[in-house]
């Protein structure tokens, strides 16, 4: 008996063996090199499933077990409960797919660093095995046999918020729910099976009411901002007007929008409601982009099978005047600061569009009576099967780090990220070099359709061009309190309503708030070996976001060079960024991310650019129909021009009178001062009421 009982045992560890997963990087064994499991917080957000993993840079990646591929795409993890994916073309390399979609990524919400292979791998049992952080060695085919310990590619990065190389698992049961990532691999398990999530597709008043006081309270108390966007009256009336709304219930698109439409009324370039994971129509794009021209709605952008619409004249869409929907689309217009007015005039010209049963189905009727409808397409997540020969398709294909010259006396410097790795970055500090020995006199510096990126990236380009120490401007940091938001129970991922989020930030001298003053306030400093001396110009426009709003905004503080384009979609004296909440609504799931910190950039009050607008160039440059339907370089071409006919700094410096002033006071008085003005003026900014149209089939 003994004797059956032993080999019983034996069995049942054999077995146990056999079942367990091999570890993902080659040459360690499991449990090694752990970053984070189960209910341990990664920089104050929860999580709640993944395991991951790190390692060296370049480390081979193994499948744990015989599967099956179930999925294979790049992914970016936005927040541990938001990832972004991207296909794959198996008619190109990984490499060449990696660089398209760098190319096309909105650098404001995404370090292209951290864009990466993502498979899922499907079990016998029916489970699915998901790793995220890694380089793919080849393009793997859905329903492709994979062995345990094949190599499926090197580690990369997996998630943002943790700046080693690692590998995310995870675990999904035979109906996708999540499941334990740790005991297959032979470890102690942290993973708590979740409750159900119940996605509701219609909500009673009370519920919508609740999702919806619940994002006013934190925008009420944690963005400081708020009354920069509009006036403490109209942010009461807007709630009034959403409220009444949603007395008898709502729907979830219907919800969804008016989620968008309070993402126009409260708008800022760094404020973003994520795309609802749970919509029906999750996957699908347009055929069709229309925009407006002087009165004329205009086809602006298709498919490339539809090109020859390009520049046709719309009269209705699904039913509906041209003219309602300019005005339903106007007030969901967001991602600009305060009173920046080329965002909307942008999207106006060349991006519109009108969802009118949520899959992106159009009937157009042309202004010469033509009649056609065009069904909404699944997305690839790119814009590379459109229309080229328009600005939208040009703007795709010239969004790279480029560097030439484009004749004897012009350098040519693209920037379309301050995301840069060390290399990269010092390979623009290099050609700056080169061009200065080379005493090349003129330099263009293209910053648009730039989401911004990091500072010290900024600051290490700047140090080449500024010749001189950048002028003190007052820059600060400013949060109205360290913590404890108490908006943030229930609804905060990253963040507890108990957590003092800012502890190192002192009171202002004023009890207005608490400021810092970090490395990316202090001034820039020239390099010490590598200056260029020649003439600059900048080019701008409603992509230029963030740190791609400082950049211009510094050559034009220091009289060191002229903004030639439209205004930057971030305003100059300030932007609200550098700490982030996520925000998921209880009810509905919609998620925003809210930035916490006021970054005031400049407390110089003048003429120049007045306060709540963006860096506006020295030589502005028109949208013309000739651009958004021909796709010349208009911004480039008038640079040029300039250059030609000798065209640079004219007039008195703007700013010399107001720096005469503040250097024989304390730093720290001049702070509190130059911040209480800009604070103390926020809400005049935009003074209008904003009109919330509700869309109907009207003007027959």
């Amino acid at each position: 008996m003994k004797i059956k009982l032993l080999l019983l045992l034996l069995a049942i560890g054999l077995t146990a063996q056999a079942q367990t997963w091999l570890w993902p990087i080659d040459g360690h064994k499991a449990n090694d090199n752990v970053l984070y499991v189960p209910q341990q917080h990664i920089n104050g957000e929860l999580n709640l499933d993944e395991l991951f993993i790190g390692g060296e840079e370049d480390a081979q990646i193994l499948s744990p077990e015989n599967a099956t591929v179930s999925s294979f795409s790049l992914t970016y993890l936005q927040s541990l409960s938001y990832l972004t994916t991207f296909s794959i073309d198996g008619k190109f390399s990984i490499e060449d797919n990696l660089k398209n979609v760098k190319a096309e990524l909105d650098t404001k919400r995404f370090d292209p660093d951290y864009l990466t292979g993502s498979i899922s791998l499907r079990l016998d049992d029916g489970r699915k095995i998901h790793l995220t952080g890694f380089i793919p060695e080849r393009y793997f085919k859905t329903g492709e046999q994979i062995q345990r310990g094949q190599t499926l590619g090197t580690l990369h990065r997996s998630y943002c918020k943790i700046r080693k190389p690692s590998i995310m698992v995870s675990v999904s049961t035979r109906d996708n729910k999540p499941s334990d990532p740790m005991t297959s691999f032979g470890l102690h398990t942290t993973f708590i099976q979740p409750k159900e999530e119940i996605v509701k597709e219609t909500f009673t008043a009370d519920e919508a009411k609740e999702d919806f006081s619940k994002i006013m309270a934190v925008l009420k108390e944690a963005y400081p901002s708020l009354y920069d966007v509009v006036t403490p009256d109209q942010f009461s009336q807007f709630e009034q007007e959403i409220n009444s709304e949603l007395a008898d219930g709502i729907d979830r698109p219907s919800l969804y929008k008016i989620m968008r439409r309070l993402e126009g009324f409260v708008h800022d370039s760094h404020i973003s409601l994520y795309p609802d994971r749970h919509a029906k129509n999750n996957g699908y794009m347009p055929q069709i982009f229309f925009g407006w021209y002087g009165d004329s709605c205009v086809v602006t952008m298709t498919r490339k099978e539809y090109s020859e619409y390009v520049g046709r004249r719309i009269a209705r869409i699904s039913g509906i005047a041209a003219d309602s929907i300019r005005n339903y689309h106007l007030p969901l217009i967001g991602n600009y600061d305060a009173a920046v007015e080329s965002v909307k005039e942008e999207v106006l010209a060349y991006q519109c569009n009108y969802n009118s049963n949520g899959y992106w189905d159009h009937t157009i009727e042309f202004a010469d009576g033509e009649k056609r409808s065009f069904k909404g397409s699944p997305s690839t997540g790119r814009l590379s099967g459109f229309s080229e020969h328009t600005y939208l398709g040009y703007l795709m294909q010239n969004m790279q780090q480029t560097r030439r010259m484009l004749n004897d006396s012009t350098a040519y410097l693209g920037l379309n990220t301050f995301v840069l790795n060390e290399t990269a970055t010092d390979e623009i500090v290099n050609y700056i070099d080169s061009i200065s020995k080379a005493s090349v006199p003129n330099l263009i510096v293209d910053v648009r359709n730039n989401r911004g990126g990091d500072v010290k990236v900024l600051n290490r380009i700047l140090s080449t061009l500024l010749n001189e120490a950048s002028r003190n401007k007052g820059a600060m940091n400013w949060v109205p309190k360290r913590g404890n938001y108490t908006s943030f129970k229930d609804c905060c991922l990253n963040y507890t309503d108990d957590m003092e989020i800012f502890p190192e930030y002192e009171p202002m001298p004023d009890g207005n708030g608490y400021y810092s003053i970090d490395e990316d306030c202090k001034q820039v400093e020239p390099d010490s070996t590598v200056q260029y001396h020649g003439k600059i110009y900048v080019l701008t426009n409603a992509g230029s976001c963030s740190a791609a709003t400082i950049f211009p905004a510094e050559i034009l503080r220091n009289r060191r060079g002229v903004v030639v384009g439209r205004e930057t979609a971030t305003a100059y004296h300030y932007m609200t960024a550098l700490k982030f909440a996520d925000i998921r609504l209880p009810n509905s799931g919609f998620q925003f991310q809210i930035p916490l910190v006021r970054i005031i950039y400049d407390t110089t009050q003048n003429e120049r650019i007045p306060y709540g607008r963006g860096v506006i160039p020295d030589y502005p440059v028109e949208i013309t129909r000739r651009e958004i339907f021909e796709a010349p370089d208009s911004i480039l071409t008038y640079a040029l021009n300039l250059i030609a006919e000798g065209k640079y700094l004219e007039g008195e410096d703007p700013f010399a009178d107001s720096d005469k002033e503040p250097h024989s006071k304390t730093r720290l008085w001049w702070i509190a001062l130059g911040a209480a003005l800009i604070l103390g003026i926020s809400g005049w900014g935009i003074s209008r009421r904003r009109k919330i149209v509700n869309l109907t089939k009207e003007q027959q």
